[in-house]
């Protein structure tokens, strides 16, 4: 009798710690499978679409593709919300945007990795919600504006600040705006770049909200 009692207190006790282990498990299949799915899209659109808006030289094109890739990554963190998931898909698309064919490669890789630790960032006080989804897409945007500024400083020197600001004031002259008018057109610039983020991070949020609440339906 002392042994058979033995022997089902030694299987109970298997059986409860094999429980957390299996879950652990699936909680890290779930984290590294969502994470290299969603990185390896946000590369594939970063190669092909990315690639063909640079060729035709579109305006924005660098803000567009971070805040897509930001609304990615919000659908990602919405689907699962675990941190340093969002991280973890930058990783595998700034892997994947290294064996890109294209010219250069390392200051788009850079730029991959830096947009996805600011979502990371925006994310971390309270997770994925409209406005820390509007607020991640917005910084990325920011980013993209500002990382080209200091590319192009960097390789082409302060010669660069130069031409913008000639732009700036061929901008006022056509726009019929006083010589302060300036400022004006920088605000709305700065305006459409956060309009554009704000609402392709939001949308990734609402897309990611949707998707997980078809799975959980669907779950028996």
């Amino acid at each position: 009798m002392n042994l058979s009692v033995r022997a089902e207190r030694s299987t109970l006790r298997t059986k409860s710690t094999a429980k957390p282990r299996t879950l652990k498990n699936l909680e890290a299949y779930r984290f590294w499978g969502y994470a290299a799915t969603f990185g390896a899209l946000w590369g594939a659109v970063e190669i092909t679409a990315g690639s063909f808006l640079h060729a035709i030289k579109l305006p924005f094109s660098g803000v567009v593709l971070a805040a897509t890739g930001a609304a990615l990554l919000l659908s990602l963190r919405t689907l699962q919300p675990v941190r340093g998931i969002v991280l973890t898909a930058g990783i595998v698309c700034a892997g994947i945007k290294l064996l890109s064919p294209a010219g250069a490669v390392f200051g788009p890789t850079a730029a991959i990795l830096v947009e996805s630790i600011l979502v990371e960032i925006a994310l971390a006080p309270a997770g994925a919600n409209a406005l820390s989804a509007g607020a991640a897409g917005v910084l990325v945007s920011f980013w993209a504006i500002a990382q080209k500024l200091i590319t192009q400083t960097l390789f082409f020197g302060m010669p660069v600040i130069g031409i913008y600001k000639g732009i700036l004031q061929q901008a006022v002259k056509l726009l019929h705006l006083p010589p302060s008018g300036g400022a004006w057109v920088v605000g709305a610039l700065l305006f459409n770049v956060a309009l554009i983020g704000a609402s392709l991070g939001v949308a990734g949020s609402l897309v990611g909200a949707s998707t997980k609440r078809q799975l959980t339906a669907g779950q028996p």
